[in-house]
């Protein structure tokens, strides 16, 4: 089930992967020298792969996936999701390499949680079996 009660799965996730909230670098709105923004963004894609390999669960590398994204910011500040996209694409990236994913097969659904001292930033990866299941399970085979 999702962190929060809008959504919520009749099966668990394929991957879990709780990343950290990103460097204010990665934001579009950032306007920082190319050089340090291709250094965080190497950090956080490290980092990143790192975390998907630790994570409970796994990807195939054939399958796509339906991914929720829980953005719990640092603070109450309002947020634009095209910018929180951009600035965690490095962690995509990241967890496509710790499974050999191509990134294209992520499907991003992106929702807004509560604020959080430091922020994180929550990925739970789905197949589309995963969420058609509750209508599969409900229908009788004649």
């Amino acid at each position: 089930m999702g962190v929060n009660n809008l959504i919520s799965f009749p099966y668990p996730p394929s991957l879990t992967v709780r990343l950290p909230w990103p460097p204010f670098e990665l934001s579009p709105n950032g306007r920082v020298h190319w050089a340090v923004k291709s250094k965080r963004t190497k950090v956080y894609r490290h980092d990143a792969m790192l975390l998907a390999r630790c994570a409970k669960g796994s990807l195939l590398p054939d399958q796509d996936y339906i991914v929720l994204v829980t953005a719990l910011p640092p603070n109450k500040n309002r947020r634009d999701r095209d910018n929180g996209q951009a600035a965690i694409k490095s962690g995509f990236d990241g967890i496509a390499q710790a499974y050999k994913v191509d990134d294209s097969r992520f499907h991003p659904f992106t929702m807004l949680g509560e604020a959080r001292k430091g922020g994180d930033i929550l990925l739970e990866f789905y197949t589309p079996e995963d969420m058609n299941a509750g209508s599969r399970d409900s229908v009788s085979a004649d």
